[in-house]
């Protein structure tokens, strides 16, 4: 079960990260375990270190811009997920 959700997080992430952010926005809300939201930031985080190298890498300025502007989308998407909640425990 863990390898699945692992799994449906990264092809949601791809998919977001493939989206060119346009002018017209679509409201989704998606209802996260707190583990879950931890496992999503860190794909996000890891596609964004991806994003950065193949942007240093990319000899086509098209691209690289493309590139750039799908880091801007994803640096957006990351700053909206929320913290997991900070659990207390008893000595």
């Amino acid at each position: 079960m863990i390898a699945s959700r692992a799994e449906r997080l990264r092809t949601v992430t791809k998919r977001l990260c493939m989206t060119e952010g346009t002018e017209d926005s679509v409201m989704i809300q998606l209802v996260l375990t707190s583990e879950e939201g931890q496992d999503l930031k860190a794909e996000v985080q890891k596609r964004l270190t991806e994003l950065d190298h193949e942007i240093a890498h990319t000899d086509s300025m098209n691209f690289r811009d493309m590139l750039k502007r799908r880091r801007e989308a994803m640096q957006q998407f990351l700053a909206k997920l929320p913290d997991p909640p900070v659990v207390a425990t008893e000595p």
